[in-house]
C-alpha cells in the first residue's frame, strides 16, 4: 500500500473523531458516608476561594441539582445539615506523543492450492493443482508517529456535617485536549454524580457528551 494511500486512511480517521459529539473521560474517586437516599437533609454550598466569580455560580447551580436529585434541600448555612465545598484547576497545555494505528487492505489475490479440478468433455475430472481468488481482507498495516496537545483538569466536591466531619469527599481528574474548563467541568460535575453516592472508596472511568 502507498504512504499517500495510508495518509488519506489517517486522514479520514481524524476527520470523522473530529466529526463526532465531544465527550470527556473522567476518573472519579468516590468516598462517602451517605445512605442511598438523602431524604430529610439540608445542605448548602460554601467555597471561599470561589466565593463571588460568576463562572462559579454555574457549577454551584449544578452541583446543587445533583444532590437535590438525591433528597437533600438547599437551605442556609446556618440552618444546613451539610456544607458543600467544592474546588477546580486547570493545569497545560503539554505534550503527549505515540503511535496511531493505520488501517488498509491486508489480504487480496490469487491462491495456489490442490484440489479436483472438474473438466468438460473427456477426462471429466482430474486432481492437480488450483488457482482461486481470496475476498479482501482489512487490518492493521502499520502505524504513524502523532502527538497531540493536552490539559489536565481537576475538581473535588467535598460535604462536612456540623460537626467539622466528612460526609463525602470526591475527587475527579481529566485530561483532554480542549483548553477551556468552562466546557469541560459541568461533564465532570454529571460524572461526580453519577449513581450517587456510588460505591465508597472506588474510582470508576466516566464518558460524559460535552454540551455545545
Amino acid at each position: 500500500m502507498s504512504a499517500g494511500f495510508r495518509f488519506f486512511l489517517l486522514l479520514g480517521t481524524l476527520f470523522l473523531s473530529a466529526c463526532a459529539q465531544p465527550r470527556v473521560l473522567t476518573h472519579v474517586t468516590r468516598f462517602h458516608r451517605l445512605p442511598s437516599s438523602g431524604e430529610n437533609r439540608t445542605f448548602e454550598i460554601a467555597s471561599p476561594r470561589k466565593a463571588g466569580e460568576l463562572e462559579a455560580e454555574v457549577y454551584e447551580k449544578k452541583i446543587a441539582e445533583h444532590l437535590v436529585d438525591y433528597g437533600w434541600r438547599r437551605t442556609t448555612a446556618r440552618a444546613a445539615d451539610y456544607l458543600v465545598s467544592y474546588d477546580y484547576e486547570a493545569s497545560g497545555p503539554r505534550e503527549v506523543h505515540g503511535m496511531a494505528p493505520v488501517y488498509g487492505q491486508v489480504g487480496f489475490g490469487p491462491v495456489v492450492g490442490f484440489g479436483t479440478v472438474h473438466t468438460v468433455g473427456r477426462g471429466g475430472r482430474r486432481y492437480g493443482t488450483v488457482t482461486y481468488y481470496s475476498p479482501p481482507s482489512y487490518g492493521v498495516v502499520g502505524a504513524v508517529p502523532v502527538s497531540q496537545t493536552v490539559y489536565d483538569r481537576r475538581l473535588q466536591i467535598t460535604a462536612r456535617g456540623k460537626n467539622g466531619a466528612e460526609v463525602f469527599q470526591f475527587r475527579c481528574q481529566s485530561t483532554g485536549g480542549i483548553p477551556e474548563i468552562s466546557r469541560v467541568l459541568p461533564a465532570m460535575i454529571d460524572a461526580a454524580f453519577d449513581d450517587f453516592p456510588g460505591e465508597s472508596g472506588k474510582t470508576e472511568h466516566l464518558r460524559q457528551e460535552i454540551g455545545d
